[in-house]
């Protein structure tokens, strides 16, 4: 038995060389087994030299309303190029950048972040998109601790700082007494911000919602009330406003009449009225311009 380079290109690969007769079939398969691994192995190596010339991050842009990825040659492989565009971006310039513009730029971007750190793919944002992310993170944060603190409300365990503010207020400037579960309600929705009750007809939604309206207007936080809603609401409306504020409200009816007239009443009044009605008629499809 002798010992040759062998062929394929792969210099410093000494294997054992045999007689093309040779009865030894096991030997032979041995060698073929190893002139494959070590073409592999020549192959990993080239790759991974190119890999390591080439630029190692991804660039994520936020440019007004337009995302912007900069990937390197050879950064995405063909199933990320296919999420991206799902996701909406444009292939621009040969593959040299992927954009999408969106108004809601905001939930895209948190998507696409997610996908490249799971993807293990390195990139950096620039300021603009990290200004936007810690924004929007720090915003969800606040959302879950405010859902938290409905959620212990609701199952009665309430501020008791909060509570005792709360009825303080309601002593001094609400006339009409509430009921122990309008005190709830009403607490829920000064704890939430953004609510909805759904509660029966009955209930005593109309006094918590004019009671809210008060306190927040005390706080400077409004000053107006929408109400959306068929005729036969207005006059309770307006009667509940009387009952539970103690005052007449500032009533302007957005709806019917003179078209004209109408439209020139939607401008924002200088002094913005305490009560305004507004009737979505949703019979014959009229609607505000």
């Amino acid at each position: 038995m002798s010992f040759a380079q062998a062929s394929g290109g792969l210099p410093g690969t000494i294997l054992p060389c045999y007689p093309a007769d040779s009865a030894d079939v096991h030997v032979n398969q041995w060698v073929a087994q190893q002139l494959d691994k070590a073409k592999k192995e020549s192959t990993t190596t080239r790759r991974s030299i190119r890999s390591s010339s080439a630029r190692s991050m991804i660039d994520v842009t936020l440019q007004g309303s337009a995302l912007t990825i900069l990937p390197a040659n050879g950064d995405l492989r063909p199933r990320d190029e296919s999420q991206l565009a799902y996701w909406g971006f444009a292939c621009e310039a040969g593959g040299k950048s992927f954009v999408a513009n969106a108004a809601e730029l905001t939930g895209l971007a948190f998507l696409l972040v997610a996908y490249l750190k799971k993807t293990g793919l390195p990139f950096r944002i620039d300021s603009h998109l990290s200004t936007l992310l810690d924004v929007h993170e720090r915003s969800g944060v606040s959302l879950d601790s405010t859902i938290a603190r409905c959620r212990r409300l609701k199952d009665g365990e309430v501020d008791l700082r909060l509570a005792a503010e709360f009825d303080a207020f309601l002593r001094s400037s609400i006339p009409r007494k509430l009921k122990d579960h309008q005190f709830k309600a009403a607490l829920h929705l000064l704890t939430a911000r953004n609510g909805a009750n759904f509660s029966v007809p009955g209930s005593g939604k109309t006094t918590v919602v004019p009671t809210v309206f008060k306190k927040l207007k005390c706080g400077d936080e409004l000053d107006a009330l929408f109400v959306v809603g068929p005729p036969s609401c207005f006059g309770p409306w307006a009667s509940e406003y009387r009952e539970v504020l103690g005052r007449e409200p500032t009533v302007e009816i957005l709806a019917g009449g003179d078209v004209d007239t109408r439209r020139s009443r939607y401008q924002v009044l200088s002094t913005p009225p305490l009560w305004v009605i507004f009737l979505v008629r949703c019979l014959d499809h009229t609607f505000l311009p």
